[in-house]
């Protein structure tokens, strides 16, 4: 199953298999398929997952922006994948939302939007960074919004 985002051009699934992802790109050409290895390689400092750093989102967003403004994929569908675990799910949404805010001038809430609706979607509160049990609850919505404060501010500059 493929999800879209709110550009509607670039689209989100979760990776099953191999196999399974190797048909499906068979099976549509037209459409181009990346994945990345930020949102699977989060180095956790305790039970935490994420969110990935400010210096990984600048790279994931380059990278999407860069197959986003390429002349021979203007007219092509792209979709992300990425594994179906909870933690690079979570990453992942972040990220393409971060994508969203950042380099398509939508709110957060606009960019979180879409995967809102996504029932079964295993997007999870991320956990601080200790090995006790998490008392607030961090949502990918919250981390969105703090980027967007911090870009709003001038904290952060994606140049």
């Amino acid at each position: 199953v493929f999800y879209p985002t709110a550009t509607r051009r670039l689209w989100f699934t979760t990776h099953v298999s191999d196999a399974h992802t190797e048909r499906e790109i068979n099976r549509l050409p037209s459409t181009f398929f990346f994945s990345s290895t930020i949102p699977e390689n989060y180095q956790a400092f305790c039970d935490d997952f994420g969110p990935v750093d400010i210096g990984q989102v600048v790279c994931f967003v380059r990278e999407v922006q860069k197959r986003m403004s390429n002349p021979a994929m203007r007219k092509r569908l792209l979709v992300f994948y990425t594994y179906d675990h909870p933690h690079c799910v979570t990453n992942s949404v972040f990220l393409l939302c971060a994508y969203l805010v950042l380099a398509e001038g939508f709110s957060p809430a606009e960019a979180y939007e879409s995967f809102e609706s996504i029932f079964g979607l295993p997007v999870k509160p991320f956990h601080d960074a200790t090995f006790v049990k998490s008392t607030f609850p961090l949502t990918v919505l919250d981390c969105l919004s703090g980027l967007k404060r911090a870009a709003t501010l001038g904290w952060f500059e994606l140049t």
